[in-house]
């Protein structure tokens, strides 16, 4: 669980690199997509046509949207349908409307897997050179966005960053900011300024996304972990990956 990583131990070592889409979708009939074993779902707030190019930086979309990026800039999906069920209706502030529910395969995704090795269920800590790379790449290359809390936070997120290189274990969030830490305070935050920048770090690094148990966001949802591309071109809908071919 976020901001408890003293629990973790260093110890643990994360999964690591992985690759999951095996089979191209493009290849596939509609019942085949439906029935793989690697289809994620993501819960929305409305009924959408996904896209590939969808730019989260988009004004309108800041502006409007009531998300969080407490992983960073992405398109966030979860293996367990029963869990986007729950994302949708929280993301519809719980009102007893239809679930918006979208089916997706991805494809040759790099993925950083960052849950304990012999362990899925637990998050293992950020390895300390990542982490040193995202301070590094934080101090050097942070630009203020046009976002108004944005210049307010910025040298408060290079002192934060200076507090979490002196924890024994680093939890991804802790790290962002999007959750607390008892040993260095409880400020946090759910879409930071800096989530872009995380995003195009990671893509930089060369991953299309990462893997990590986030919790559920409705009550009696099962744990599910959750898979954020930061790369829109590995992941799709049925309908997305066939306007491809």
């Amino acid at each position: 669980m976020a901001g408890e990583s003293s629990e973790i131990g260093t110890f643990l070592e994360p999964v690591g690199k992985v690759t999951i889409g095996q089979i191209d979708p493009r290849t596939l009939s509609r019942q085949q997509f439906d029935s793989s074993n690697e289809r994620l779902f993501h819960g929305a707030s409305a009924n959408f046509a996904f896209d590939s190019n969808f730019d989260y930086q988009d004004p309108s979309f800041l502006k409007f949207s009531i998300g969080s990026f407490t992983l960073g800039s992405g398109f966030y999906t979860v293996p367990d349908k029963e869990t986007a069920a729950g994302y949708s209706q929280v993301r519809q502030f719980g009102n007893k409307v239809d679930l918006n529910i979208l089916t997706l395969l991805p494809y040759q995704a790099t993925m950083l897997d960052l849950r304990v090795k012999t362990d899925n269920g637990k998050n293992a800590p950020v390895p300390k050179e990542l982490f040193e790379k995202w301070q590094k790449h934080y101090l050097e290359n942070y630009v203020t966005p046009d976002i108004p809390f944005a210049s307010e936070f910025r040298e408060e997120y290079a002192e934060h960053l200076q507090k979490v290189s002196r924890l024994p274990d680093i939890d991804l969030r802790v790290m962002l900011w999007t959750a607390a830490d008892k040993r260095i305070g409880d400020d946090c935050y759910p879409a930071p300024s800096w989530s872009e920048l995380f995003s195009r770090f990671i893509r930089e690094e060369g991953y299309d996304g990462i893997i990590y148990n986030e919790g559920v966001e409705k009550k009696n949802s099962r744990e599910s972990p959750t898979y954020v591309f930061y790369n829109l071109g590995k992941i799709g809908t049925y309908e997305s990956w066939q306007k491809q071919k």
